[in-house]
């Protein structure tokens, strides 16, 4: 038997709230999704959903963020050709702690803790002042009751999250880094 899941789109998302985090993009005109300090990560409460569409419950969910792609972009800012290869290991959550996922059921789960542990893994002391771009996957697993390993979602697509932040923010503010990085990111049942 295997769990069977699928993302669900996030039509509930207020607009309006993400209009706080829209700004110019550092040296353009376009407007872009920047985030420039953990308090803000955490009002922007980055999330997927999952729906269980299997005829057993789930109790664990395994979450996987990974940086993909990215730059330091505006004025002064010079960029190396060919770009680096950048390996970078994937930050992950298990969480069983939210009880069953019931045939039917949604799950909210948290991103804000992985994607701060992914950029806070880069190289920050490169461009702190200016703007940075990222493209992450997420990719959800789940586990059925009583059995001992995790199933991946069919087909096996990640979802792509992109958004831009400013790393001095999140320097200046050091200890509320480690606070979020210290928690775990919350499972929901809706």
């Amino acid at each position: 038997m295997q769990a069977r899941f699928e993302f669900l789109e996030d039509k509930n998302r207020d607009q309006t709230r993400l209009k706080d985090f829209v700004r110019k993009k550092d040296g353009y005109e376009q407007q872009v999704l920047r985030i420039e300090s953990v308090d803000e990560l955490i009002r922007w409460g980055p999330n997927v959903r999952i729906k269980n569409t299997g005829t057993e419950p789930i109790d664990a969910i395994k979450t996987e963020v990974n940086y993909v792609l990215g730059s330091a972009y505006g004025a002064g800012v010079e960029q190396i050709y060919p770009p680096p290869i950048i390996v970078n290991e994937v930050s992950s959550n298990e969480a069983s702690s939210f009880g069953k996922l019931m045939l039917g059921e949604s799950a909210r789960i948290d991103l804000a803790p992985l994607l701060l542990h992914q950029i806070s893994r880069l190289n920050w002391q490169d461009f702190a002042e200016k703007d940075h771009q990222g493209i992450f996957t997420v990719s959800v697993y789940s586990r059925l009751v009583g059995s001992a390993s995790y199933d991946r979602m069919e087909p096996n697509r990640p979802k792509v999250l992109e958004f831009h932040w400013r790393p001095a923010g999140f320097k200046n503010d050091a200890k509320h880094v480690k606070e979020l990085l210290d928690i775990k990111p919350s499972v929901k049942i809706e």
